[in-house]
């Protein structure tokens, strides 16, 4: 399973969260052209840093989940609940790996400028520590 995949069966998994915004409607990547608001988008910036345990390497990754709305009420409430249910998070991803702790780091919202849409964009974004067996 990839940190991606993890994200998503969380989301999909919390009943009121899939309620704001489903899952489906996250998108990795590039999101399709006219996708009905509200849909939300994941991406992962580059950079990371790293560090080492006496059994294990870490990496810490960082995560950006953006969201796009038509109110400030909603994106607020999903920004909220994406909080609520994405950090403190740990699970396997495979034989190798597991995601040790997820953190969240900010949020922050603007309104688009184009006067037809007038969209709101909420950016969560949140460090995702990823341990490996280190290698002798």
């Amino acid at each position: 399973m990839t940190i991606h995949a993890a994200i998503l069966a969380w989301w999909a998994a919390d009943e009121t969260l899939a309620g704001l915004l489903p899952a489906a409607k996250v998108y990795t990547g590039r999101v399709p052209t006219g996708v009905a608001l509200p849909y939300a988008s994941l991406s992962q910036p580059s950079g990371a840093s790293g560090g080492r345990s006496s059994g294990s390497d870490y990496t810490n990754l960082a995560i950006r989940v953006q969201v796009w709305t038509e109110t400030f009420a909603a994106g607020q409430a999903i920004a909220d609940r994406i909080e609520q249910v994405l950090a403190n998070r740990s699970t396997g991803l495979d034989e190798d790996s597991r995601i040790v702790d997820t953190t969240h780091d900010s949020t922050f919202s603007v309104q688009e400028s184009d006067p037809e849409t007038r969209v709101w964009q909420f950016v969560v974004q949140l460090t995702v520590a990823r341990a490996r067996p280190r290698v002798h």
